[in-house]
Order: structure tokens, then sequence, then C-alpha cells
């Protein structure tokens, strides 16, 4: 088991065995808090070894980097089936596309990607930026 890719980004999709992911990124910023941020999603792709079991077990979470408490997202769980292909190396693909995500404050956040006690974190940074005061 292994995990390939794991990244936010603004969009992504499978297209003829292909994964396509559009406009990738760690950091956001908002000029006030809470934030929406309109569209987010999570790319994770797995490769999934011959000797695997059949069912895999998937769970990501978001959570602020300093207090360790649940944003952004709820806890999301899922069952990943891969039966008939033992023997065989897998690549699955999870996407799970977001929208109107609010933000409540800034700082450091961490998505979290689980897959069969494998879990990978990555940072998710979000910024206050300073609007010019139009005259």
């Amino acid at each position: 088991m292994d995990i390939q890719i794991f990244t936010l980004c603004d969009s992504a999709q499978e297209y003829n065995g292909k994964l396509v992911i559009v406009g990738a990124f760690n950091e956001i910023a908002a000029p006030s808090f809470p934030a929406i941020h309109p569209e987010m999603t999570i790319v994770v792709r797995t490769i999934i070894e011959n000797e695997d079991k059949e069912g895999h077990d998937v769970e990501i979470s978001a959570f602020k980097a300093d207090t360790g408490k649940e944003a952004l997202l709820p806890h999301f769980r899922t069952r990943v089936e891969t039966k008939g292909n033992i023997g065989q190396t897998v690549y699955s693909n999870v996407i799970l596309r977001t929208n109107n995500v609010t933000i409540p404050e800034a700082g450091k956040y961490i998505i979290r990607f689980s897959i069969d006690g494998t879990t990978k974190e990555i940072p998710f940074l979000v910024r206050v930026i300073n609007v010019p005061q139009t005259k």
C-alpha cells in the first residue's frame, strides 16, 4: 500500500484512466474570518499492491494544528473495494469535492488521509490578507 498523491486543489476528475488535477494549493488568504472558500477538492491516489486485501477502510479528516479541533469538513469514512484484483496492482483514486467550506480563523490546519492504518498528512495554511481601502 502506497499513498502516491495527496493534495488539495480547485478541481479533479478521472478521465480515460487518467487523474486530472487542476490548481493544486496548500495556502489561501482571506480578508476576514470566518471566511467561506467556495470550492476545494481533496485528491488521493493510492497504489494497492497484489498482496493487499480486497477491501480497504478510508478516512479523511481536517483539524486545526494547534488545538486538534475538527475543522473545515466533517470526518469522512468510506470503504474502497478491490474485489477480483488479487494478484494485480490497483491504482485507486479518491476525489472528495467540497463547496462553501467555512474557515473559522487564520492559522495552520492539517488534512489527514488514512487507509488501513497508513496515514499521511498535509498542511493547509490560511492567512489574513490586507485589502487596500478604496477612497
